[in-house]
């Protein structure tokens, strides 16, 4: 039965082109394996950017590691570990969900928490600078004060004979005093 199913799947891939490709990807890396090897000239080694070694690329590697292990994606993981020069540390990843005071979850990677925490940081920011408008219109509505202020457009201070595009510098919005009509 399992023959059966990887028979197919190589059918599969056959018949889509993915086996042609994976053939010549090898054929010309042996190639150039053996050119190198050959030619007595040492393998280049790809250096590992110094930016995995900061504290923030340390963490963000940790992130991303986390969220293949927790979704199951073992193949982007086994291209991903070696090409970052790391390795997959649960321990490591423990210290900083403490430090975060956070847990990730299965199928919930740490990194979802970390979003959610700064958008939600930003929405109550909002919120509270919202409240605060709010706060100081009602302090300036016609009940709680008969003479309130209120900001003229068409009243911004200064003669409309004038440059206008000279008094940038100087534009201000005047608190021009309404009157009770009687």
């Amino acid at each position: 039965m399992n023959l059966n199913l990887n028979e197919k799947v190589r059918q599969d891939l056959e018949k889509r082109g993915v086996l042609n490709q994976i053939r010549k990807l090898f054929k010309d890396k042996m190639t150039e394996a053996s050119n190198l090897i050959s030619s007595n000239k040492p393998v280049p080694v790809i250096p590992r950017p110094p930016q995995f070694d900061t504290q923030g690329g340390q963490i963000c590697l940790l992130l991303i590691q986390d969220f293949f292990e927790k979704f199951d994606l073992k193949l982007t993981s086994s291209i991903f570990l070696p090409e970052t020069k790391s390795e997959y540390n649960p321990q490591t990843l423990q210290t900083l969900e403490d430090a975060l005071e956070c847990r990730s979850e299965p199928l919930r990677p740490l990194i979802f928490e970390v979003i959610e925490r700064t958008f939600n940081t930003e929405d109550e920011e909002e919120e509270e600078i919202e409240e605060e408008i709010n706060t100081e219109e009602s302090d300036h509505s016609d009940e709680n004060n008969p003479d309130y202020f209120i900001e003229s457009a068409t009243s911004q201070g200064y003669d409309k004979s004038t440059n206008s595009l000279a008094m940038n510098e100087f534009d201000y919005v005047e608190d021009v005093r309404k009157f009770k009509n009687l």
